[in-house]
């Protein structure tokens, strides 16, 4: 009824636009309304942060692995150290691979414990960790290698000696767009 009232009042391109109009305007508002959802959904990420603040946030998907990698003090040979996350959203260390026996290298098997190559793999280990600490080093050379061998170098991100806490966090897209 009111749109015939208004067709007799207005001209005929007048009324065309506004039709368009009514269609747009609700289009763009559910537009903006996706768009929000978008950005505030939460998502699962590994957070790297210092004692003053976030420096890194990573996002991870459940069941991919990402790894903590790290040159061992005495043996000078990389160590890397494999997580994921599980269904519970939990961070979980399923592997250790390094390539020498020395000081504070597994001696023990804690699954299944095999040699391949150079490189000694403890597979199996699958503790839940809650979140770890560990002060950034020059010699160390931490670095974080996510599912898609992308590696982040934490000294880039913190002074040698800086603590660094590591754990999964559920956080808003938006969030991680910020780091």
């Amino acid at each position: 009824m009111k749109l015939q009232i208004l067709q007799d009042k207005v001209s005929p391109r007048r009324y065309l636009t506004l039709l368009k109009q009514k269609r747009v305007i609700p289009f763009l508002l559910m537009f903006a309304a996706f768009l929000l959802a978008y950005v505030l959904w939460p998502v699962m990420v590994l957070s790297i942060t210092s004692e003053e603040g976030t420096v890194l946030l990573l996002p991870i998907d459940k069941e991919e692995e990402f790894s903590m990698i790290y040159t061992h003090s005495v043996e000078k040979t990389d160590v890397e150290d494999v997580f994921m996350m599980n269904q519970q959203k939990e961070m979980v260390l399923i592997r250790t691979e390094y390539e020498s026996f020395g000081a504070g290298l597994p001696t023990e098997s804690y699954g299944d414990f095999r040699k391949v190559g150079k490189r000694y793999i403890n597979d199996g280990i699958n503790e839940v960790i809650d979140s770890f600490n560990l002060r950034v080093g020059r010699v160390a050379n931490h670095r974080i290698r996510d599912s898609k061998g992308n590696t982040i170098e934490l000294i880039q991100h913190f002074e040698a000696g800086d603590s660094a806490r590591i754990e999964i966090k559920k956080v808003s897209r938006f969030e991680t767009w910020q780091y």
